[in-house]
């Protein structure tokens, strides 16, 4: 079965005001959207893109779990975890709440992303072969 997922930023920029766009999305579309939708992804970055770093941007982890009350029917996600600066037991320990308060709801998932073989495994480099 094909299922669809809505990206939902957590920042903000000058065309809104600064307001992170996921508080106007959870006010004026995510009520009507969300029917139509599987899932909702958030990303867990500490803070935007532009130089002057004035774009008002949220914490994920928080963002997710306010969604959750808000929109207990839907998938929560996220489709950028920061496991590089998050202690990886607090980081279990914050799923595993969120996934006892919001069963239905709640989703973690660990990656490093798009990793070459030689970084999953360090005995291999990249131009060698193991017999």
């Amino acid at each position: 079965m094909t299922q669809f997922g809505w990206l939902s930023p957590v920042a903000g920029h000058a065309g809104s005001g600064f307001q992170p766009i996921v508080m106007y999305q959870e006010e004026h579309i995510l009520p009507q959207a969300l029917p139509h939708f599987d899932s909702v992804w958030i990303a867990d970055h500490f803070y935007g893109f532009d130089a002057e770093k004035t774009e008002g941007f949220l914490e994920g982890w928080v963002t997710l779990t306010w969604l959750a009350a808000k929109f207990p029917n839907v998938q929560l996600c996220h489709h950028v975890l920061g496991h590089g600066y998050r202690n990886p037991a607090l980081t279990a320990k914050m799923a595993s709440t969120q996934c006892v308060k919001y069963p239905s709801s709640s989703s973690a998932t660990i990656s490093g992303g798009a990793v070459s073989e030689s970084v999953v495994n360090p005995t291999r480099s990249p131009n060698k072969t193991l017999a």
